[in-house]
């Protein structure tokens, strides 16, 4: 069982790539091209997992190759919570935001 913490840095890392596929309205299909594109190959099971949560470790690689093809400066950004208007990227212990996809930490 991972740490607390990781769980939550992979979870907003999850929800910021969904995030960031359905802004620009790409499938599944095409961020696993976009990243393939890069030199990580990836394809749409990799990208579902990865969203649905059943794939939650990242390589470097792949941190940069998603920031890259988001066009995010620094890739450590993707794992800083977003800002939400709902929730302020801040929501109560325990609970997820529906909106922004951020879990609360239990204290």
């Amino acid at each position: 069982m991972a740490e607390p913490w990781i769980d939550q840095l992979s979870m907003v890392l999850v929800a910021n790539v969904v995030r960031m596929r359905k802004a620009r309205a790409w499938t599944q299909v095409q961020l696993a091209e976009a990243m393939t594109a890069v030199g990580v190959p990836w394809d749409r099971s990799i990208v579902g997992n990865v969203e649905c949560g059943r794939r939650q470790s990242f390589a470097v690689a792949e941190l940069a190759a998603l920031a890259r093809i988001f066009g995010v400066a620094d890739p450590w950004d993707l794992t800083k919570p977003p800002e939400c208007d709902r929730c302020g990227g801040a929501p109560p212990d325990g609970y997820i935001c529906a909106a922004c996809g951020v879990g609360g930490n239990r204290g």
